[in-house]
């Protein structure tokens, strides 16, 4: 079920394999990129950081959350995961809302933008007629989501009061 990119690097050739995946499986071996994720794009205190298993896997079992996979030699090199549900404002549209994207930054490249073009047909092809992506300030990969596509839609603020979160 899933696809395979290679990517030629001089006399070396990369095989990145894509696929969808359960959160229950892809849990524990996530682990260490959910945390880099954090640690390189987080905007709260990571004291209140702690992604809940049993939240993700709800919203999984009630076919609102997809996972996507991609790995180098069998290694989880990057993860995404969308909430995929009717918008309430507009009912007959079957919205994709990137819930969070990450791969390591040895594996950025190409074979991302490959990544971002296989969730995007995945997607597509479960019935999603429109995908919302956000990116950081800091991680601005904006230019790959318009080589793909996408157009700016809004831009987000937040605000966090105190500690407390």
């Amino acid at each position: 079920m899933g696809e395979q990119i290679l990517e030629s690097a001089g006399a070396t050739t990369t095989s990145y394999d894509f696929s969808r995946a359960s959160i229950s499986e892809l849990w524990e071996e996530a682990q260490e990129l959910v945390r880099a994720n954090h640690d390189e794009t987080g905007a709260l205190p990571a004291e209140f950081f702690g992604p809940e298993k049993a939240a993700y896997e709800d919203i999984e079992r009630r076919g609102v959350g997809i996972t996507f996979a991609m790995r180098l030699h069998g290694c989880l090199a990057g993860y995404a995961v969308f909430f995929v549900l009717s918008h309430l404002h507009y009912p007959k549209i079957v919205m994709a809302y990137q819930d969070v994207l990450y791969v390591r930054p040895r594996d950025r490249g190409p074979q991302v933008l490959a990544f971002l073009d296989y969730q995007d047909r995945e997607l597509q092809a479960l019935g999603v007629h429109a995908i919302l992506r956000h990116v950081k300030p800091h991680r601005d990969y904006s230019n790959v989501l318009v080589s793909l596509g996408y157009g700016r839609h809004e831009v987000s603020y937040l605000k966090v009061f105190g500690h407390g979160a």
